[in-house]
């Protein structure tokens, strides 16, 4: 797996300098969040919808977020209700139900001899959910609690595990798909700076890099466009529009990349532009990523470098589908990572010492190190290290 962290970094630099066009994701890519003080507000945003809206019982509300108990990249079997891990031959190498780690006895009555899960490519399906970034971190625990409650006589009306993922996602959409209700985007607005780092001093000056040196640049997200452009107005200040090309807010990624889509781009804050006319400053929502290169006026995908976290939606698909070189921001490779005054360091040994390394299972790699591995042509842990890395070399004369 290539790395910043070994001798590509020149390798990279150049790509950088031939690039025409440089991208990022919103959500953990420009924005870093604190991940243990942020994913126990959506667990208490997902506990208090189901309470209230899906009549589960109230002692859910007194639960505490445990984050030991699920990791990014575990896959959710709703059909037994149980958290499993692959390796990178997609063989379930590890899985837990409730407080129980399943033994190989267990696993192979259920799974199967080969304990393999065929046909999986990373995708949610209704069957198997996955755990793919840090935002669904809390919905995994909750999802393990949940089972746990559930598997008790006593739990409140007894559901399925099925139905349990199902109340589940509605939780998710409540709280993320309207910007108008739910209580995480409330909550979130009163107190943004406590769940996000302040980095905007080192994302102003990668911004400044590139634009010195004639990038476009440009914001392609699934977040909400409020949310989104309230955030940039936090990290860079109202003048964030002058930096970027067009700000793409609510892509439907993956779906953005696929080259049937044909879905209009619409300027979020002038719903009467004509459909699919790009303009330099825009803010948008929808959209598909060919006429975004014909906006940008670039032909080839290799000429676009794209940072983002999600392993699918940001990196397997924009690198398959269009070509487009691809960098994975994987906080996972900080070897140094420190969230002070939220117990990160606990956070992050707990869930090791259950679950073992996030890119890894032993000596083989995880099935998503085997994609980031396979589909990103570079890794970093954050913008602010890799602005850090820009700066150790040469006072910035690479580009």
């Amino acid at each position: 797996m290539k790395t910043l962290f070994n001798s590509n970094k020149q390798e990279f630099f150049k790509k950088l300098c031939s690039a025409k066009a440089i991208g990022f994701d919103l959500d953990f890519t420009l924005v870093r969040y604190k991940r243990f003080l942020h994913s126990r507000l959506l667990f208490d945003c997902f506990s208090k919808y189901l309470v209230e809206k899906k009549n589960y019982s109230k002692q859910l509300l007194s639960q505490t977020f445990s984050p030991e108990f699920c990791v990014k990249g575990v896959v959710l079997d709703t059909k037994n209700g149980n958290l499993i891990k692959l390796n990178q031959n997609k063989q379930i190498v590890q899985a837990i139900h409730g407080n129980t780690n399943l033994n190989l006895t267990q696993l192979v009555e259920t799974y199967g001899p080969t304990r393999e899960l065929a046909g999986f490519d990373g995708s949610k399906t209704e069957k198997y959910w996955t755990v793919s970034t840090y935002f669904e971190l809390a919905a995994g625990c909750l999802y393990n609690r949940l089972v746990s409650m559930n598997d008790k006589e006593d739990f409140h009306n007894k559901r399925k595990t099925i139905d349990i993922i199902r109340d589940l996602k509605e939780a998710i959409s409540e709280n993320f798909f309207s910007e108008f209700t739910g209580s995480y985007y409330p909550s979130f607005r009163d107190n943004t700076s406590q769940y996000i780092h302040d980095n905007s001093e080192s994302l102003v000056e990668l911004l400044e890099y590139f634009k010195k040196r004639d990038k476009k640049l440009f914001v392609l997200s699934n977040s909400l466009p409020h949310y989104a452009t309230e955030i940039l107005d936090s990290l860079i200040g109202k003048h964030w529009k002058d930096y970027f090309e067009v700000v793409m807010c609510k892509s439907l990624k993956p779906k953005f990349f696929h080259p049937t889509n044909s879905q209009s781009f619409q300027n979020y804050f002038d719903p009467n532009m004509t459909k699919g006319k790009l303009f330099k400053g825009a803010t948008t929502r929808f959209g598909n990523a060919k006429e975004l290169m014909e906006f940008l006026k670039i032909k080839k995908g290799e000429d676009v470098v794209f940072f983002g976290d999600h392993p699918i939606s940001d990196i397997r698909d924009s690198k398959t589908l269009c070509n487009w070189t691809t960098v994975q921001v994987e906080e996972e490779l900080d070897p140094e990572a420190n969230e002070k005054n939220e117990r990160y360091s606990h956070f992050r040994n707990g869930r090791e010492k259950l679950w073992g390394k996030y890119l890894t299972c032993g000596d083989e790699l995880s099935y998503w190190g085997s994609q980031i591995s396979k589909y990103s042509d570079y890794q970093i842990p954050s913008i602010a290290h890799f602005v850090k890395i820009l700066n150790q070399n040469n006072n910035n004369s690479l580009l």
